[in-house]
Parts: structure tokens; C-alpha cells; sequence
């Protein structure tokens, strides 16, 4: 499935405590599309903040200073379209993940094969082209499933600029 949109508004919704389902979030909202923002068993993978807490942030320990990871992502203040960075502390709102695409160009993948994002499976990329226009791609699991390599693939044939 591709949806491809300009953008009104971007935001988090932090369900938790609330579990309510998409569909419910969706009506509450009044979003047009929504997304399980990355947040796999209610812990944020790679670094991610909604109106300034930070929820999940990836660390490393250097020279004994804990650092956090650069990840690519989009940030973005209320009211704003996000920007493609590696800059989680320059906006109120960051999300990241892997990063596919970057200024029209592959990123290079590092992910374990063997770990979680490895194989072909159900998957779901969002990007945006130059002229500020939105795409969210998933795939399902099963016959359709896709690998990390064919879903940068898929991105760059959209013609995404960036992309998660």
C-alpha cells in the first residue's frame, strides 16, 4: 500500500496507559493517516521525543561519557513539517529508525541480518519528496513481504528525498 500526501500536521500521540486502537486514535484525531511510530513492545526503538520528552534515546559509553546515538530521523516542532536529521535535541519531536534514503541518495544499511530487522517480512517506510510531499509505504507479511534493501529500493522509485 502507498498513500502519498501533503502534509497538514505531524504529531505524536502517545497511547499508552489509554490503549486505544488506530481506529479510535484516528477519530479522536482527525488524522488522516496514522502510524505505530516505531515503538515495538512499548519500548521506543532508535531515539525518539514527543513535545519535548525524550521516550526512548539509544546510548553508547565513550571514554566513560554516555553519548547518545546519531540517528537520522525527523524533527519537528508543533505545527511544523518535519526536517530530515541526525539532530533528536534540535526540535521538540524526533523519530527515528533506520535511515533508507538521504538527499536522493541510498544510505548505507548497517542492521544486523540475523536480528530483528533482517529478512523479508511486513514492513512500513515514510519519506518525503522534494516538494515537501508525504509517503507512507507498507507492506504485509506473506507473499508481499519485503526485505530492508528492496523497501530502500522501494523509496528511491517513489522518488522520497529521505526516508525511514
Amino acid at each position: 500500500m502507498v498513500y502519498i500526501c501533503k502534509p497538514k500536521k505531524f504529531a505524536h500521540y502517545i497511547n499508552v496507559g489509554d490503549n486505544k486502537s488506530m481506529a479510535q486514535v484516528k477519530a479522536e484525531t482527525g488524522c488522516d493517516i496514522i502510524l505505530n511510530s516505531f515503538l515495538f513492545d512499548t519500548a521506543p526503538c532508535c531515539n525518539i521525543k514527543a513535545d519535548g520528552e525524550i521516550l526512548g534515546l539509544d546510548t553508547y559509553i565513550e571514554n566513560g561519557v554516555e553519548k547518545a546515538y546519531n540517528f537520522k530521523g525527523y524533527a519537528w516542532n508543533e505545527g511544523e513539517i518535519p526536517t530530515f536529521t541526525a539532530e533528536y535535541d534540535s526540535k521538540d519531536n524526533f523519530l527515528s529508525c533506520l535511515a533508507l534514503v538521504d538527499n536522493g541518495k541510498p544510505e548505507g544499511l548497517w542492521y544486523d541480518e540475523k536480528g530483528d530487522m533482517g529478512g523479508s517480512r511486513g514492513r512500513t517506510a515514510i519519506g518525503f519528496k522534494a516538494d515537501g510531499t508525504f509517503v507512507l509505504w507498507c507492506a504485509p507479511d506473506g507473499r508481499d513481504s519485503k526485505s530492508v534493501p528492496e523497501m530502500q529500493q522501494i523509496m528511491l522509485d517513489l522518488g522520497c528525498v529521505d526516508a525511514l
